[in-house]
């Protein structure tokens, strides 16, 4: 695989005792059967019972859940609960035109795949607000949930605007497409499949979306065989155009050492905060000597110290739970724009970071010509994990431990 809810002004209003009032009063309705329209969008509550769809829709659809519905012209908009197609298929394609409508804080178009009832489904969602992108998860009870990946979007979702999904299932390979794009952007096997084939759903988020152009069809042989021959393809933006050993060579050139003029005082801290020269393992030769004072580092990168050349999220959460995935996906934790923005730094850098395990990094001091008396202490507030530091060729210290200071 390679690939939230924004809260509203008056949520952010609520007092404690305005939502054991909001949430007593939406109680009695669930106790006496009374629901009312949503103040939001305005849409009436629908028993189950009630469900018609529009005439454009093909199957026989049941509702799941405290559905609210509504038909709008030849479209279906759904909030809340989801209906299912009772048609069951094990490879097929599943097409849709979806849109948040008008007056929607944000966009949470949700859908499903091989949903066998009404707890095991395969569903993905294209989700705007504090998400910006595609989703795909298994839901099922007895822990067999099992999170299938994102795919970060390269623009913001907006109300209003209609976009094309398309999700293909072929054996237990998922393909999710964004509009007309000849590429999924999420590429998915699901080795750990429960079940086999399931029919397909709209809705299941809470707040309103509109469905309309809805195609089911069933794999033919050259569907399958164009499906196999993607392979672990996914969707890429274009290039950046970034020249990064131009970049790389203007960098080095503005680099520039800490100068300490004079010692103003009896006792000085001179913080060595910066750009430092980086050289990552991969690309020294075997047998390489960074750490002489002589040795050249006139093709080395610079990086910015204090900082990762990983992830900052990786040390924060350690959010690793999804090794089956790759990239973002693998990741995925409690910020996903905030990890986002995270790639969007290292990918600033001038050299591989995903490929960077270990790397020398260097910085010249200039100190007075006069330092008789003195005593010098390099402290480095923190280091991760296995370290050594030399100063003018001679190794002074050495560190194995998860950012702790050494001195």
């Amino acid at each position: 695989m390679r690939s939230r809810y924004e809260a509203n002004e008056s949520m952010n209003k609520f007092s404690r005792r305005t939502f054991i009032e909001q949430a007593s009063a939406v109680s009695l309705c669930t106790l006496t059967g009374i629901a009312g329209a949503n103040p939001a969008d305005g849409l009436p509550f629908k028993e189950t019972s009630d469900l018609i769809l529009p005439a454009g829709f093909p199957g026989q659809w049941a509702a799941f859940g405290r559905l609210i519905h509504k038909q709008s012209g030849g479209a279906l908009i759904l909030q809340d609960g989801y209906v299912v197609d009772s048609q069951s298929w094990k490879d097929g394609e599943f097409h849709l035109r979806a849109r948040a409508p008008k007056g929607t804080d944000e966009v949470q178009i949700w859908a499903g795949v091989k949903c066998l009832d009404r707890d095991r489904r395969y569903v993905f969602a294209l989700r705007g607000g504090n998400n910006d992108d595609l989703y795909l998860a298994r839901y099922a009870p007895d822990g067999g949930i099992k999170f299938l990946g994102i795919a970060p979007l390269d623009f913001h979702p907006v109300p209003e605007m209609w976009y094309k999904l398309r999700a293909v299932v072929r054996n237990n390979r998922f393909h999710l497409y964004l509009n007309e794009e000849s590429l999924p952007r999420i590429n998915v096997l699901d080795d750990g499949a429960l079940w086999s084939e399931g029919g397909v759903s709209l809705g299941g988020g809470w707040l309103p979306a509109e469905f309309s152009d809805v195609r089911t069809r069933t794999l033919t042989p050259a569907d399958a065989a164009a499906v196999d021959a993607i392979g672990d393809r996914v969707w890429e933006p274009r290039p950046d155009g970034l020249d990064r050993e131009h970049l790389r060579a203007q960098q080095r050139i503005e680099y520039r050492a800490t100068n300490i003029p004079t010692f103003e005082h009896p006792r000085m801290e001179v913080s060595l905060d910066g750009k430092w020269l980086f050289l990552p393992d991969q690309e020294l030769q075997m047998g390489a000597t960074p750490q002489a004072p002589d040795w050249d580092d006139t093709k080395w990168h610079l990086m910015d110290v204090p900082d990762f050349w990983t992830p900052t999220v990786t040390w924060l959460y350690g959010e690793t739970g999804f090794p089956y995935l790759t990239d973002v996906s693998a990741m995925k934790g409690i910020s996903d724009k905030f990890y986002l923005g995270e790639i969007n730094r290292l990918d600033g850098y001038t050299f591989d970071w995903r490929s960077t395990r270990s790397a020398w990094y260097r910085h010249y001091v200039d100190l007075p010509s006069d330092v008789s008396g003195r005593c010098f202490e390099l402290c480095f507030d923190a280091i991760a994990m296995r370290s050594e530091v030399w100063v003018n060729g001679f190794q002074v210290a050495s560190h194995i431990r998860s950012l702790a200071k050494n001195r």
